[in-house]
């Protein structure tokens, strides 16, 4: 798993960092229903020095999808789960069904 930061956000700093990002969400242009590249961007703008949003998307991406960052959770998720050296052709197999309840709270600490 990649390493973790963790920013601490003194009581002095919050106020200013809370009212950056609803600016950069309220300033979406959009319908509101999904998170956008734009949107991410301004995030990410709004809260350097405090946090980044390197990935979004949905569940099944990351549970049967082939981009470098679903293979990559899904090989640290065979790594945890199984403790043993696992064939590259596994990585990029989906998460199968009786699995996806360990992949559900493998990834809600993923990164944490």
């Amino acid at each position: 798993m990649g390493e973790t930061k963790l920013f601490e956000v003194s009581d002095k700093d919050l106020p200013d960092l809370l009212r950056a990002l609803d600016d950069a969400i309220a300033a979406r242009g959009d319908d509101g229903t999904e998170l956008t590249h734009a949107m991410v961007n301004r995030i990410n703008q709004a809260a350097r020095g405090y946090f980044c949003i390197d990935w979004y998307g949905s569940f099944d991406e990351l549970a049967s999808g082939t981009t470098n960052f679903a293979l990559q959770v899904r090989a640290d998720f065979w790594e945890f789960e199984l403790e043993d050296v696992y064939a590259e052709a596994d990585l990029r197999e989906p998460i199968p069904n009786q699995r996806v309840s360990d992949f559900v709270k493998f990834i809600a600490e993923y990164g944490v």
